[in-house]
């Protein structure tokens, strides 16, 4: 606790304006679009990755690791089943309506009503905006 009470002194010192609690209308709406979106990329990220090691590995794709962890589920699953992998190996490309849909509803819920202080829209910020006037020249800036 104190270090994080540390570095928001630290911030605030930096010109940084501190807004405790944040008023945040968007939250709890949006895991389950996050999770839509993650199946549909783990599933890709992992055949992508997989077929790139190419005979390293005895598996290739994310079926294979499922059939991998069914033939020996004493051994590779005593505690916990493969739900989430089942779940993500029933997804398509990214491309699907689905996915798509379910990641612009990331979007909009983190953006454009992830902040009502800004009228509704999260303003994105540059570097250049940022107040640096108490950097001290011994540290790196951001």
């Amino acid at each position: 606790m104190k270090l994080m009470e540390d570095i928001l002194s630290e911030m605030k010192q930096l010109g940084a304006v501190i807004i405790d609690p944040a008023e945040l209308p968007s939250q709890g709406k949006i895991s389950e679009h996050e999770f839509e979106v993650m199946l549909y990329e783990f599933k890709a990220d992992l055949n992508a990755c997989l077929g790139r090691l190419g005979r390293k590995v005895q598996v290739r794709s994310l079926q294979e690791v499922i059939e991998i962890n069914n033939r020996a589920r004493d051994l590779e699953m005593p505690w916990f089943g493969q739900d989430i992998l089942l779940k993500a190996q029933e997804k398509g490309p990214r491309t699907e309506p689905a996915c798509l849909a379910a990641l612009e509803a990331c979007r909009r819920l983190s953006r454009n009503e992830g902040d009502r202080r800004r009228g509704g829209k999260a303003q994105p910020r540059r570097a250049a905006d940022v107040n640096h006037r108490s950097r001290s020249r011994d540290r790196p800036g951001p």
